[in-house]
């Protein structure tokens, strides 16, 4: 009896261990890295505020993560302006090995905030 309660218990921990296996897999291919995410937001917010954007003049900035595009930098900073509300622009890192720390704008898109 004790046998059969102990396979019972280790099917059920063997399945929660897959199952977390999964669900963090999951989150690490959709949505990344944090520290990452946290480090280009970072320097975007520190570049929007030297180029003289105050907090106001941001409608939306949200961090977009693209496992397809992979490489060494698959995160992108989407901004979008009070003044544009209707676009938004993309800024991702100078330096793909970020040895400048620092983000440049890299491009324009409509915004669908």
């Amino acid at each position: 009896m004790k046998i059969f309660h102990k396979k019972y218990i280790f099917v059920a921990i063997f399945i929660l261990l897959v199952f977390n296996n999964i669900v963090l897999r999951y989150k690490i291919f959709f949505i990344g890295d944090q520290r990452e995410r946290e480090q280009i937001l970072s320097s975007t917010t520190w570049k929007l505020y030297k180029d003289g954007y105050d907090e106001k003049d941001i409608k939306k900035i949200k961090v977009q993560y693209s496992a397809l595009k992979g490489g060494t930098s698959p995160y992108d900073v989407l901004v979008v302006f009070s003044k544009e509300p209707y676009r938004a622009y993309l800024y991702s890192w100078i330096d793909v090995n970020k040895k400048e720390k620092g983000v440049q704008p890299s491009g324009d898109c409509t915004s669908n905030f």
